[in-house]
């Protein structure tokens, strides 16, 4: 820090001790408009989102995970159940194809 900052912290404490503004006092001046701004802010970043969407992606997310699972589960239960055999009973018109390289 530099000295002329030093020094403006010192004339700015010591003009504030004369007002009889103590760090308690001064806070209680500036919560209200700090309480005011944080509203403002979040009442504009609320107008300028369309949470609509936001939860339809949200909503999307969530169902699209739980269908995957859903047919997951359902599909390897259907696989478990399942028997596949095959036999051959004839083999006809088959050509033997040879390399000639």
């Amino acid at each position: 820090m530099k000295a002329e900052e030093i020094l403006m912290r010192q004339e700015i404490r010591q003009m504030l001790n004369e007002a009889g503004v103590t760090p308690a006092s001064l806070k209680e001046m500036i919560q209200p408009v700090i309480d005011e701004k944080v509203t403002n802010a979040v009442n504009n970043y609320i107008a300028q989102t369309n949470m609509d969407k936001i939860i339809e992606a949200k909503i999307k997310s969530y169902l699209q995970e739980e269908i995957a699972t859903a047919v997951a589960y359902h599909v390897s239960r259907a696989m478990n159940r399942m028997q596949i055999s095959a036999s051959i009973q004839s083999v006809e018109d088959v050509k033997v194809v040879e390399d000639n390289k």
